[in-house]
């Protein structure tokens, strides 16, 4: 397993102020860490540097001890995988199948494997009866999880997401954090920006916080119920801790909330 290990990390795109500046975190294996920020707090900068799409210019990140550097991108990608936010810029190919095997292939696998890893990857989204179909003619949720198979059929140990939940309904959006729990479940480590609040709070187990490049908080996702250091952040408290706000009852999820309610009331009686 892969820790990530950010060190002194700072970037600037030409022409333009500097996207990060001296951040640095530790994040250990089989963690799910939400990266939460306002619009330009570096965020997608951030995440592109783990699997060297954007390449440190000071400072260091690390993959398990390896340094992320022009040298080592190709072991580095088959380690790391990133999933954007629109699925439609990572689908090349006429049908789900052949889209999620175009990685494997790349990697010149035998046939026989690349199969092997296109159907346990469609199984693993629960999109297996996707695979004959166009994935241009899917809905954005099931989109998502056909890019998020493509790189799962790389099997790298680290998988990262750029506004995985954006753009989706209700019903996909828990369809799609179940997915994602059972591969969190396998040993994955799971990586997301976000601008939801309640979902970084709800499911999360660390917590970084960007304003302006640099890092506000790295640790316990519990920051959130910090009113202050949420302000900072330009971020809002979450929805349960709004509620809950002044009651000396806490919980993260609403199953939580529902349990400490339930106890407050019978104590109360």
């Amino acid at each position: 397993m892969k820790e990530i290990t950010v060190s002194k990390l700072s970037y600037s795109y030409p022409g333009e102020k500097s996207a990060l500046k001296d951040v640095s975190f530790r994040l250990n294996p089989g963690k799910k860490l939400a990266i939460l920020g306002a619009n330009g707090s570096g965020k997608s900068t951030l995440i592109q540097h783990f699997n060297g799409l954007i390449l440190p210019q000071q400072g260091t990140v690390q993959i398990g001890g390896d340094l992320v550097a022009k040298g080592n991108l190709k072991t580095l990608r088959q380690k790391v995988g990133i999933i954007f936010d629109q699925p439609d810029d990572q689908i090349l190919a006429s049908t789900v199948s052949e889209d999620v095997a175009f990685g494997p292939r790349n990697l010149r696998l035998s046939e026989e494997e690349v199969r092997r890893r296109v159907t346990k990857a469609l199984e693993q989204m629960e999109i297996a009866e996707l695979g004959e179909a166009s994935p241009y003619e899917l809905s954005l949720g099931q989109k998502k999880k056909v890019a998020i198979a493509g790189v799962l059929a790389m099997k790298p140990e680290i998988l990262v997401f750029d506004e995985p939940f954006s753009g989706l309904d209700p019903a996909s959006r828990e369809g799609l954090k179940k997915a994602l729990d059972a591969l969190h479940k396998l040993g994955h480590t799971l990586i997301f920006t976000t601008h939801n609040v309640d979902i970084a709070y709800q499911w999360a187990d660390q917590l970084l916080i960007l304003k302006e490049g640099r890092v506000l908080h790295s640790g316990d996702v519990n920051a959130l119920e910090d009113e202050k250091l949420v302000s900072r952040g330009n971020l809002e408290l979450p929805t349960s801790v709004k509620i809950l706000q002044g009651t000396g009852i806490t919980g993260n999820s609403p199953m939580d909330m529902n349990r400490a309610l339930k106890e407050a009331l019978s104590i109360e009686k």
